[in-house]
């Protein structure tokens, strides 16, 4: 992200305040700022305890934010694990690879808990980037369609290198972010890299109402034959066995084989709700050693499909 910076030579007329956890008793909100080609650094606060995993703990830090950094505007960037819409509390029979905080429950935020922190502290973000596992996702957006216009997030695993800001951060720090050129610039450093495996997806908040209405009424006349779901295209890569994360797009598909007309109804929402996307050739899954091919890609998934157990009941009170 600094080397992004240095290169634009500055921040334009932005600010980069960093909050960043070295461990369960460190942490720090940090002031980033560029001056004469370099990139420096400022202290604004210390943290000797994890109060950022609890409503109010997040919402005071929020807070500092905007004192330190007061603006009309506000957009987010969260680097940790993630596990998509998945409550903390489900229960899995083997470790998850990426989670939304922490690796063990109590470093764990569930989205909805993120979300009534954002909007107690009243700033509803620009976008938020999740440099995160599997969290483009129907269900994570619509946890966070009332705290932000944009979701920028991978369908699938992240790769250890995470999201290339030297390539892509260049494009959010103008006051209207080119989204479009995220992707591509995404799409390009994954391509050409070690390991070439990668998908992102934007979601615009504002029609996920519209698509969650669109489904609440297919899913009214159609039911999903689950003879079909070896053809719905796994975007979990064969990480979670039975598969948690189907793509969007080719699952409608699948559901509504014999009515072109609502498939045709659902997927020119499905354009508005993913304006821009890229994905590689291939997705891999570290905990399998195993790439999956990514025939059908829209940017976003849904885990309706998924027969998994702890999936079925968490989607009962989600």
């Amino acid at each position: 992200m600094k080397a992004a910076i240095v290169r634009n030579k500055g921040l334009d007329n932005t600010r980069l305040i960093v909050f960043i956890a070295k461990g369960k008793k460190q942490s720090a909100l940090i002031d980033i700022r560029y001056k004469k080609g370099v990139c420096t650094q400022d202290t604004l606060e210390k943290y000797s305890s994890p109060t950022y995993l609890t409503t109010n703990g997040r919402v005071e830090l929020f807070n500092k934010v905007k004192k330190y950094a007061p603006a009309n505007r506000y957009a987010m960037i969260v680097g940790c694990h993630g596990m998509g819409w998945i409550p903390s509390s489900t229960v899995f029979n083997r470790n998850t690879l990426r989670y939304f905080g922490g690796l063990e429950k109590e470093y764990k935020i569930d989205i909805d808990d993120f979300a009534t922190s954002i909007k107690a502290a009243g700033m509803k973000m620009q976008f938020i980037m999740f440099d995160d596992c599997y969290m483009s996702s129907m269900e994570v957006a619509y946890d966070l369609k009332d705290v932000t216009d944009y979701i920028i997030a991978s369908t699938s695993e992240v790769m250890a290198y995470g999201m290339p800001y030297q390539n892509i951060y260049q494009h959010l720090m103008s006051a209207q972010p080119d989204y479009k050129a995220l992707c591509n610039g995404f799409y390009e450093f994954y391509s050409n890299s070690g390991t070439p495996y990668g998908t992102i997806g934007v979601i615009d908040c504002r029609y996920v109402d519209e698509m969650a209405s669109m489904m609440k009424s297919i899913n009214a006349t159609h039911t999903f034959d689950l003879s079909l779901l070896d053809n719905v295209q796994d975007l979990d890569g064969e990480t979670y066995k039975p598969t948690i994360f189907f793509d969007f797009d080719d699952y409608v598909r699948q559901l509504c084989t014999n009515d072109n007309d609502a498939y045709e109804q659902f997927h020119n929402v499905l354009l508005r709700l993913v304006p821009y996307k890229a994905a590689t050739e291939y997705i891999y899954s570290g905990s399998m050693n195993k790439k999956t091919k990514v025939d059908h890609f829209s940017g976003i998934t849904i885990s309706d499909p998924s027969t998994r157990s702890e999936i079925k009941e968490s989607k009962k009170t989600h």
